[in-house]
């Protein structure tokens, strides 16, 4: 596709060939009028011009996972007092704010319908593992169809298939995952409904982070935290800084 930017630049170096060309003709009285130098000055141009053309190509995807931290999101069902385990990781905050996008089948959802709190529990990336083998459950009896097809399987204790250790909640009722260095207590503030996932935003009630990734008692050393990376549905993580934003806080041993 022809933009305009582009089209003006390369139509202004056309007129100053044109009159360098022009000037030539002239001087060695050729035989070639201005009008055919000016055409064939633009079709040389335009050659050009598609030599750098936009190498880019639209693409329709269903889903796209660029890049996002791997979360266990942890709910309690108000009626079996069961805690649930639900991996996303469609998250961002800001502020006190923390939003997040769910499927509307997922047990985690349903837990959120009726009550309001949430834990976050940010996982690392020593517990991918952990976490693929809970990928294929969910805490719901009753199965939608697409999730039969894709091969899930009901399970009542994620913490058990998965080898997490819950610790109680200090702020909210649902419970922490020891094994995920940072969590994050919340609960709900809005939920916004989409045809297939809520976007759910909730107010942060109380952060809490493992000693062994801490500095002091406010600011975490980057160098022991690697979170786990969910991108384009593969497992990966951080493995070196390659710069840092001037409002960046936290320790970092080689500064």
């Amino acid at each position: 596709m022809f933009r305009p930017s582009k089209v003006s630049k390369f139509l202004s170096v056309t007129d100053r060939l044109i009159v360098s060309l022009s000037a030539v003709n002239l001087e060695n009285h050729s035989f070639f009028s201005p009008l055919i130098v000016r055409y064939a000055s633009r079709f040389i141009v335009s050659i050009l011009y598609l030599e750098v053309k936009d190498m880019f190509k639209k693409v329709e995807k269903t889903s796209f996972y660029y890049g996002f931290p791997v979360v266990l999101m942890t709910t309690k069902d108000l009626e079996t007092d069961r805690d649930n385990i639900t991996p996303i990781s469609s998250t961002w905050t800001l502020g006190k704010s923390i939003v997040l996008g769910i499927g509307l089948h997922n047990k985690g959802f349903l837990n959120l319908k009726v009550g309001s709190e949430v834990t976050l529990n940010l996982a690392d990336k020593t517990l991918w593992k952990n976490i693929e083998r809970i990928a294929q459950v969910t805490g719901t009896k009753q199965i939608p169809e697409y999730k039969k097809q894709a091969g899930y399987s009901y399970c009542a204790d994620k913490f058990d298939l998965g080898n997490f250790t819950k610790l109680a909640g200090q702020e909210v009722q649902t419970v922490r995952i020891k094994e995920c260095p940072i969590q994050i207590e919340a609960m709900v503030a809005t939920i916004s409904l989409r045809e297939e996932f809520a976007i759910v935003e909730c107010t942060i009630k109380g952060i809490f982070i493992d000693e062994k990734i801490l500095h002091d008692e406010r600011y975490i050393n980057v160098d022991l935290w690697h979170p786990l990376i969910y991108k384009f549905r593969e497992y990966t993580t951080t493995t070196q800084g390659i710069g840092k934003n001037f409002r960046f806080q936290e320790f970092d041993s080689t500064i």
